[in-house]
């Protein structure tokens, strides 16, 4: 009877030794570096990239048919374009007009950003919300046709110096709106499909003034307001609901933290621009911009993000299995030997 004391003693100080012991190998946690997203942009089977000039951020592989970024997932995220290099042979019979997902290469009219004009040099900008791979897009220079950009204010007066892309006919070109001090675009990626009539490729970004408040340029071409009392709200741009569906129509006012609605120069709320005007007759107006802007994805959480109590939960019933099992074989022979 003694020796069964003795083994129930040990028993349950070997299980509570468990649980206390337990706990602190998963209360510690270690240093993670910060979650980031991985953004390739490859040069396709066209050309090369120079490492001349080449932005900040990117890294240029050994044989130059690949660059790579890493941008910090903390919305809003975005990778910029402006200023990379695209070389290509001087008999060569194409010309870089933009860039696309790598998974949509094939056959995909639409792209991003256009090259400024025939020197080969991509700008703009696109959000991202886990890792991507892009491609450079080329044309036919036998194809071409130019495409102009306007910058205009509520009163239709042009506030920058236009801007000159080049495509193909029948490609859907989606230039970023520029950042333009003091004024917010009404939408951030304007679309039309090319024709080869050049005056009909006449793509037009309308600005309004933002009131009280100042606007700069943050990484990765996101314009930010910052407020008289010194608050800088990046402006994200939104997609439009469907028609029909709950809020459709519905400007999305950009506010302080403290709820103060931000004011254009009319004195109205100012919405913050959608994500992408088509100025297509064929299709609607305000698109939702689900195409070119990618969509934020969940992010996989790092082992020790996990909540503690999910471990020490299934910990603490595994290490009293154990003992219990333990308890059982000595207990056994104990018998056997009495």
């Amino acid at each position: 009877m003694n020796a069964l004391k003795r083994l129930t003693a040990a028993f349950m100080a070997g299980v509570l030794t468990c649980a206390l012991g337990a706990a602190p190998a998963f209360a510690v946690t270690p240093d993670l570096p910060a979650p980031s997203y991985q953004v390739a942009l490859y040069a396709g089977g066209q050309g090369t990239f120079s490492a001349e000039g080449l932005p900040a951020g990117w890294v240029l592989s050994e044989d130059g048919t690949a660059l790579h970024a890493q941008v910090d997932a903390v919305a809003p995220s975005a990778v910029s374009f402006d200023g990379i290099q695209v070389g290509l042979g001087e008999e060569s019979p194409y010309y870089v007009k933009g860039v696309r997902p790598a998974a949509k290469n094939n056959g995909y009219q639409k792209y991003y950003v256009g090259g400024a004009s025939e020197a080969s040099v991509l700008s703009g900008s696109v959000t991202v919300g886990q890792d991507e791979d892009y491609v450079v897009a080329y044309g036919l220079k036998s194809q071409r046709v130019p495409c102009t950009v306007r910058y205009v204010d509520a009163q239709g007066v042009p506030i920058a110096p236009n801007a000159t892309f080049i495509g193909d006919v029948g490609d859907v070109p989606a230039p970023v709106a520029a950042y333009v001090e003091g004024y917010l675009p009404r939408a951030n990626t304007v679309t039309k499909t090319l024709v080869s009539n050049q005056a009909e490729n006449v793509l037009t970004f309308n600005y309004v003034r933002v009131a009280g408040s100042t606007t700069v340029l943050l990484p990765g071409n996101i314009i930010a307001i910052v407020t008289p009392a010194g608050e800088t709200i990046p402006v994200v741009p939104v997609g439009i609901p469907a028609a029909g569906a709950e809020g459709a129509g519905e400007a999305v006012p950009v506010t302080a933290a403290d709820g103060t609605v931000i004011l254009d120069d009319a004195g109205t709320p100012l919405a913050a621009p959608v994500a992408e005007e088509s100025l297509d007759d064929a299709e609607t107006p305000l698109a939702s911009g689900a195409d070119l802007t990618t969509q934020d994805q969940p992010v996989s959480e790092p082992f020790a993000a996990i909540p503690l109590a999910s471990w020490l939960v299934p910990a603490g019933i595994g290490s009293a299995a154990a003992g219990l099992i333990l308890f059982l074989v000595l207990l056994l022979r104990q018998r056997r030997k009495g």
